[in-house]
């Protein structure tokens, strides 16, 4: 994980490295993004859009043939219905976005900057609780049961250090940790309090941003921006060089900022356990 710790106990050779890695702002701190500039849409034609369809009678009356029939595309096809969850507790499966290929789960303890990572064994993974028996439409909290730091015992984002605008076009990522409440919707916490600030650094965090889909159990996220906009999570990242879990706005453009990290994007999914 690239993280920030305090300059003082950094060597300059290790500090170079850091820059060259993309860790850093040019004054060692997270870099924070300026509010967006709103951009006016130029006045568009709109009268090609309005096309009045002839009916039958007016292409009789011009001796043309009628009107081929038309299906209806408006009925709703049947869906089944999101059932409530008999058990809130599970694990999340790591899953490869590429290869469907399953890497493992997500760790029940820290890489050596306070971050999750993947751990091979069930035995090792992770056990959480959603705050919700239908986490299905929103976003809600996810305990860490069995964490590693029960001070900050949800399991939530904290941005990162170079950037955390997640959006497309973007690098910016935020790390997997323990985090404090955060309410949904809102932008990152500098007061919540996360696992990572044992080690000096101080970026801000999300905790309630976890949506569940009831038919395949798979985990999405939603981070708010510092300027209130909430873009599309492109995927979960998987970054083999610091064996970290992050989720990113972009991996296109993550990879093309950190090509030698070896990202994988990756899905989380759900597997319930029993309490």
């Amino acid at each position: 994980m690239r993280l920030y710790a305090a300059l003082t106990l950094l060597s300059l050779s290790t500090f170079v490295s850091a820059i060259n890695s993309g860790i850093f702002g040019e004054n060692g701190q997270v870099v924070n993004p300026p509010p967006p500039t709103p951009v006016a849409r130029s006045a568009e034609d709109i009268s090609a859009s309005f096309v009045q369809r002839e009916t039958n009678s007016q292409r009789l009356a011009r001796g043309l043939g009628p009107l081929p029939p038309t299906r209806r595309t408006s009925e709703l096809l049947p869906r089944t219905s999101c059932v409530p969850l008999a058990n809130t507790q599970g694990v999340i499966q790591v899953i490869d976005s590429t290869t469907s290929a399953i890497k493992g789960y997500v760790s029940n303890y820290f890489d050596s900057q306070n971050t999750y990572t993947i751990a091979d064994l069930s035995t090792d993974a992770l056990i959480v609780s959603w705050s919700s028996t239908t986490p299905f439409k929103g976003a809600f909290e996810l305990t860490a049961v069995n964490g590693p730091d029960p001070a900050y015992s949800l399991f939530g984002t904290v941005g990162g250090s170079k950037s955390y605008v997640l959006k497309k076009d973007k690098a910016g990522l935020a790390y997997l940790s323990g985090v404090g409440h955060t309410p949904a919707g809102s932008p990152p916490s500098t007061t919540a309090g996360t696992s990572i600030e044992a080690l000096g650094y101080t970026g801000p965090s999300e905790s309630a941003i976890w949506t569940l889909n009831c038919h395949s159990l798979q985990i999405t996220a939603q981070w708010t921006n510092a300027d209130g906009t909430s873009p599309a999570i492109d995927s979960f990242v998987y970054d083999a060089y610091v064996n970290s879990l992050n989720i990113v706005g972009d991996f296109a453009k993550f990879q093309n900022k950190y090509p030698n990290d070896n990202a994988v994007a990756v899905k989380f999914v759900f597997i319930p356990v029993a309490a």
